[in-house]
Parts: C-alpha cells; structure tokens; sequence
C-alpha cells in the first residue's frame, strides 16, 4: 500500500490528525507522512491553532487530514463549522475539503433513447474500466479554496444544507484523494 500511495501522489506529503486511535494507526500503516492521535476534548481555538500550525508554509504536510468521525454527529458539525470558519478566515490561500458520511437518495432516471450518445462518465471509470457504482454508502465532500471553487447559497456548514443548495455531482472515492491532489498541483487529473 505505501507503494501504491507514493506511486500515485508522488511527493505530495499527506497528512493526517484524528481523535481516533485506530485511524491514527491506520495512518501510520498507509505511511503517511504526518499522523497525530488528537483528544477529543481540544478545545475547538487550540485545534484550529494545531491545524494551521500543521499547514503553514514550509510546515510538515501539503495536505492534511482531519478526522473526526468518532464524534458525535451532532457535535461534529457545530465543531466542523467553526473550524471551518476559523480556517476560512486565517488561511484563505489553502484548499480545504470536509468529508462526512451522508444520506442521500438518488432517483433512478429513466433510460432514453439517446443514452448511447451520452459519454462515460470519468467518475465511474477506475483504471480506465467502467464500474459499478455502489452508492449505498455516500461520502459528501465540501470544497472550499478561493479563487477555485465556485460560491453556493449554503448558509451553514451542515450535511442536509450542503446537499439541497450546494451539490454537484459525484467522484468515485478511489479518485478523491487524486482530485485532491491534482488541485494542489502534485498529480494528473483523473479521467484526462
């Protein structure tokens, strides 16, 4: 897996912090090149210190992971938005992507006559093989970066507000981190 890692991202240097040991430890194994356990009792102001700390320039990692799926739900994403908001306002020149377990119910189109004219979708191509999407398990991602992402109506950062006013689309997860690190100039982008 490490192989697989640096083969695909090259010199990008991922990063992860988690309130999770497990997660932490999964990091490690991956050989990740920045891993730290988070309690998670930090205060919300010494995380985002400990955040932007991580990502200033010239500091450890070019992109950095922060976990916190063993919060609770409801506690996440308060926490999530302010750390969010506080990053937003001290470190507008970095690409920030939140990722969260999600429900959400895709209505079956009806096929049409000219479906065959429509081309494959690079979302659903892995290794250059169409695939069979599995969405019974759905990861939404936010982006924000200015300059590069374009602006929503979403007025706080909450799963159902993201989905109804801010949504587009979708990537399968093995092209996420490559999405990732194509905007951060480290690799190709997939699909091209």
């Amino acid at each position: 897996m490490k192989t697989t890692l640096s083969k695909r991202f090259g010199k990008l240097k991922l990063g992860l912090i988690s309130t999770s040991k497990d997660v932490v430890a999964w990091g490690e194994s991956l050989g990740l090149f920045y891993t730290q356990h988070i309690d998670e009792e930090i205060a919300t102001s010494d995380l985002v210190s400990k955040i932007i700390d991580i990502v200033a320039p010239g500091a450890p990692v070019d992109c950095l992971v922060v976990d916190a799926s063993d919060s609770s739900s409801a506690r996440s994403w308060k926490r999530v938005d302010a750390i969010v908001q506080a990053c937003l306002d001290h470190t507008p020149h970095l690409y920030k992507s939140v990722l969260a377990q999600a429900e959400v119910h895709v209505e079956q189109q009806k096929s049409q006559p000219w479906d065959h004219l429509i081309p494959i979708q690079s979302a659903t191509i892995k290794d250059g093989v169409p695939v069979q999407v599995n969405d019974t398990y759905v990861i939404l991602n936010a982006s924000l970066h200015d300059g590069t992402t374009r602006r929503d109506t979403t007025q706080i950062f909450d799963a159902a507000e993201i989905i109804s006013k801010g949504c587009n689309s979708a990537t399968l997860a093995y092209h996420f981190l490559l999405e990732i690190g194509h905007k951060l100039g480290y690799v190709p982008k997939y699909g091209a």
